[in-house]
């Protein structure tokens, strides 16, 4: 992991929906975010594998699976639909990598032809620009511009990074 400048504080909710991710999947989260109604859980790419060789897990997921593929992202979407369904809440699962411009990518959902550019400052600050078509740009700041809100204070806290500025 990047070396981070700012630790994530998780509050006592945030460390029950932790252990209650790690006791249905086997898996410890990086982190865990929550905020109103939404959560965040932070996995490694490594453990998206260790999750498929959990029998019981990978047949409650299967239900959630429109076809029998077991990619990551597919495995991981149909068990963030497993766990919102169960905990009552949009569960978002992002799948972590040490690669900045891939994180962002997988927490904000960006495809190929989204543009990410990373500007460093003379102050040594890091500006990130995520340019998106204006259709999806509510997908990607998320209702009430929650999911920038959390993007932004994770890469804040994994790669130093100062701001993320999404056009």
């Amino acid at each position: 992991m990047a070396n981070s400048n700012q630790p994530i504080k998780l509050s006592s909710d945030e460390l029950l929906l932790m252990n209650i991710f790690e006791g249905i999947t086997s898996v410890s989260p990086i982190t865990c975010r929550m905020i109103e109604d939404i959560i965040f859980y932070i996995i490694h790419e490594r453990d998206v594998y260790k999750m498929f060789i959990n029998k019981p897990l990978v047949n409650d997921v299967s239900r959630y699976l429109k076809y029998n593929k077991y990619t990551p992202t597919k495995f991981v979407s149909a068990l963030a639909k497993l766990l919102s369904e169960n905990l009552k809440k949009k569960v978002y699962i992002v799948i972590y990598n040490d690669d900045l411009i891939s994180f962002i990518k997988n927490f904000f959902g960006l495809s190929r032809e989204d543009s990410i550019r990373i500007m460093k400052r003379s102050d040594g600050s890091i500006i990130v620009y995520i340019n998106v078509p204006p259709d999806k740009r509510g997908v990607v700041i998320g209702r009430g511009g929650l999911r920038a809100k959390i993007g932004r204070e994770l890469v804040k806290a994994f790669f130093n990074v100062s701001n993320i500025l999404i056009r």
